[in-house]
């Protein structure tokens, strides 16, 4: 949540100025975590901002890193990039996209990934650090869907729960349940993340990642990928049962649940094909349910039925 003893911006935004000089580094100490097969090396931290980030660290786990990808962490002379009202409800990153840049910020950082030299800027306001450290968790979510998307990964507003050898992954708008179907899970299943994971299409088959951001209910979550058994889109209803959808609805629901992919339309067309093989490869359907614990069990009973 933004700092809202902070001052109140007259002009919110990001000037251009900002990207045309030099700015020293906000601290001494730097910080890494893996997201996927990527490790962020974040350098020029203070290390208070650094000892409340601890929750991003994973698991031990299966994943290796294949790249790394340093990040100076720039001094801001910019005090605020955005006004903070107080009937603001949701937490929400500003994007604006040219032919070279994608611009992003919320309200005490603001970061420019270039496409040309596949490379990130970031520069971090004053502000509290427990407040730098929730805007720096926001700038990777953002930072690890524009490097993933490139190899055609997809972070996906999910739940993923393995249970008796399948891997279910439940997605939907906000309050849809994902959450709540993380908690219903068995006690001897296995809950990848309830908030934030990856999609990933290899050619054996659909893939779903862990990914270190937790929510407010899971926080330890293993380091991990597993094969996909089927995507459900939740629907809240008076009992279970599973309902068809068709190749669009199936591409838009997707779509709808992937950030920043769903923020930049131009990216929709180039990942289209890539959006319809996912919606094909495992079975995709609307999944109604009751907030009953039985619905695992019920899963489980009628996966061999489960619509394409």
């Amino acid at each position: 949540m933004p700092d809202l003893k902070s001052r109140l911006t007259e002009k919110p935004g990001v000037p251009d100025t900002l990207w045309q000089e030099a700015h020293p580094l906000w601290g001494d100490a730097e910080f890494k975590v893996q997201v996927y097969t990527l490790e962020f090396i974040l350098r020029g931290l203070d290390t208070t901002i650094i000892s409340l980030l601890h929750h991003l660290q994973m698991e031990e786990g299966t994943i290796p890193v294949r790249s790394q990808i340093p990040i100076n962490v720039l001094k801001s002379p910019v005090s605020q990039f955005k006004t903070i009202y107080m009937t603001d409800r949701e937490y929400r990153i500003t994007f604006e996209n040219t032919d070279s840049f994608v611009l992003f910020y919320g309200y005490f950082f603001a970061a420019r990934f270039c496409f040309e030299t596949n490379k990130i800027e970031l520069f971090l306001a004053q502000a509290k650090p427990e407040t730098l450290a929730a805007e720096l968790d926001n700038f990777l979510r953002v930072a690890s869907s524009l490097y993933l998307q490139q190899q055609q990964i997809f972070l996906f507003h999910s739940a993923a729960v393995s249970v008796n050898h399948s891997t279910f992954v439940f997605f939907g708008p906000h309050n849809a349940g994902k959450s709540t179907m993380a908690l219903l899970s068995p006690p001897a299943s296995l809950v990848l993340g309830d908030d934030l994971n990856a999609l990933v299409l290899k050619q054996d088959g659909l893939y779903v990642a862990s990914l270190p951001f937790p929510s407010e209910m899971i926080r330890n979550r293993p380091q991990l990928e597993l094969p996909v058994t089927a995507l459900f889109k939740l629907e809240k209803d008076e009992d279970f049962y599973f309902s068809s959808m068709s190749p669009a609805e199936k591409i838009a629901a997707l779509y709808g649940s992937m950030p920043v992919l769903n923020q930049r339309l131009d990216d929709f067309t180039a990942f289209r094909e890539v959006l319809l093989a996912v919606s094909g490869s495992v079975p995709l359907c609307r999944l109604h349910f009751t907030l009953q614990p039985e619905v695992f069990s019920w899963l489980l009973q009628n996966r061999n039925s489960i619509p394409r």
